[in-house]
């Protein structure tokens, strides 16, 4: 949950109503709200930040789609709910989520391959994760890791893509 403030005269105007939404955000229970058991032991924190981010050029975040470790999708996800899945070489995927508009291509980024590089490093140790990046004027900046996303409740507008993607999840063997 993200609150974009443009002005200390902003804060001084909406104190209250801020201090309201921000409490609901601290007093949700996250594992019971998007069904992922990962926020159980988690304490709910707030992270105040400069925004770094023009947003009248901001065009889309870039989340990476990691298996096994592996690198392997990239889906570009933009503002108007749209996204373009490509492959890590820069090739269009047919993936579109349902409810998603129509994807509109997006161009290859100059950050591509330290993306992909930053991506295998976060995404050693886990089966499944999405390493969002987004790309600045003089940085890159990993924005999260994401084990469920949408809360795992979004599929895609074909249900052979969720059949595809689930295959290529290999979850351990537990020990007996």
């Amino acid at each position: 949950m993200n609150l974009f403030i443009d002005s200390k005269k902003q804060i001084r105007n909406s104190k209250k109503s801020y201090k309201k939404i921000t409490q609901k955000w601290l007093n949700t229970n996250y594992e019971e709200y998007s069904l992922e058991p990962q926020y159980r032991t988690i304490e709910p924190k707030l992270f105040i930040e400069k925004l770094e981010q023009d947003k009248k050029n901001y065009k889309c975040d870039f989340l990476i789609h990691c298996f096994n470790g592996i690198p392997q999708i990239i889906e570009a996800h933009k503002p108007d709910r749209s996204s373009d899945f490509y492959d890590t070489s820069w090739n269009i995927l047919p993936y579109v989520y349902k409810g998603f508009s129509v994807r509109n291509e997006t161009p290859k980024p100059d950050i591509l391959e330290e993306m992909l590089e930053y991506s295998k490093i976060l995404a050693e140790d886990f089966s499944y994760v999405r390493i969002d990046f987004l790309k600045l004027p003089k940085k890159t900046v990993a924005l999260e890791m994401t084990f469920t996303p949408y809360s795992a409740m979004i599929p895609f507008s074909n249900k052979a893509f969720d059949i595809e993607l689930g295959k290529l999840i290999k979850l351990p063997v537990p020990s007996v």
